[in-house]
């Protein structure tokens, strides 16, 4: 069965919806490795990882992340405010509903309930950082 597996950063938080991932951290780092990914499920058309996204118009938190392809997975960065609990447990009940891999890039807060309820206990891989990503919005 595919899973979730979740890449901690210490990455700024803003809370803002559109801080974009690092191009060159997603093509040397995620892409390779995790990848290929089908559905940006937090993104905007500027800013997608893709084929596929999801924008702050589409509701990711509503919406199914099933991929149309077997072996393709999802790719969310999600917006790191105050509902980023609400991104995990998504992230966590569509790769265990549709069986693909969601791959979630997250701050490292290992204080929150969620880190310990959703991402260590049940992820299959998480990934550290060294150091701080630079976002662009």
């Amino acid at each position: 069965m595919q899973g979730q597996d979740v890449i901690m950063s210490s990455g700024d938080d803003a809370g803002s919806p559109d801080w974009e991932t690092p191009q060159d951290f997603f093509d040397y780092s995620l892409e390779p490795e995790l990848g290929p990914f089908e559905l940006d499920a937090a993104a905007t058309a500027k800013n997608t990882k893709a084929e596929r996204y999801w924008s702050s118009r589409d509701d990711a938190l509503k919406q199914p992340w099933a991929t149309s392809k077997y072996g393709m997975a999802v790719f969310c960065n999600p917006p790191y405010g105050r509902n980023l609990g609400q991104w995990v447990r998504k992230g966590e009940a569509e790769a265990r509903i549709w069986k693909r891999k969601v791959v979630m890039l997250l701050p490292a807060k290992t204080d929150l309930k969620w880190f310990h309820e959703i991402v260590w206990a049940r992820a299959n891989t998480v990934y550290w950082v060294k150091g701080r990503i630079k976002f662009h919005l």
